[in-house]
């Protein structure tokens, strides 16, 4: 399934914060580290799907632009130069490993109460509620789809060693 349009935009959004924040003096560098980026900002929509949690498009985007503001804040991004799509993907894992669990209490409370006996019946009053829930799952999805492919993109260019023997 390609990107929907919540998607392109949540990940577009991203990069584009991104881009204005960190990237304001070289844009070169910008669009040569657009992949391992977009590979970062969707790392935590992989996190979310192996745990089965979704959340809306402004949420997600409220996360990574949490961890944003604190690399901002606390960190030296020009000092790690054409590293930062390594150390901004490090930060999102370290986040994640200290407050996943959190975030996991967070929203699994918020799924429960989704598929109560009394949330389900009044979704079947009102449809449109069940249509968000299955949209919020679609986009975590997809992202998390996204990631996959750019990892398997990733370990493809993975440069051979020249030094080991080849086989045929």
């Amino acid at each position: 399934m390609p990107f929907g349009r919540a998607d392109e935009q949540t990940t577009e959004a991203l990069l584009d914060i991104i881009r204005k924040r960190f990237y304001t003096g070289n844009p070169g560098n910008f669009h040569r580290d657009r992949g391992m980026l977009l590979y970062a900002v969707t790392w935590p929509a992989r996190w979310l799907d192996q745990r089965g949690l979704s959340t809306s498009p402004p949420a997600y985007r409220s996360i990574i632009t949490q961890r944003l503001d604190e690399i901002r804040k606390h960190g030296d991004p020009q000092r790690y130069g054409s590293f930062f799509p390594n150390y901004l993907l490090k930060t999102l894992q370290q986040w994640f490993l200290h407050n996943g669990d959190d975030l996991y209490d967070q929203l699994k409370q918020i799924r429960n109460a989704l598929f109560s006996a009394e949330a389900i019946i009044a979704r079947l009053r009102t449809p449109h509620a069940c249509d968000t829930c299955q949209q919020e799952r679609e986009h975590i999805e997809t992202l998390a789809r996204a990631h996959r492919i750019l990892r398997a993109q990733r370990a493809s260019k993975r440069p051979r060693d020249h030094k080991q023997l080849e086989l045929f």
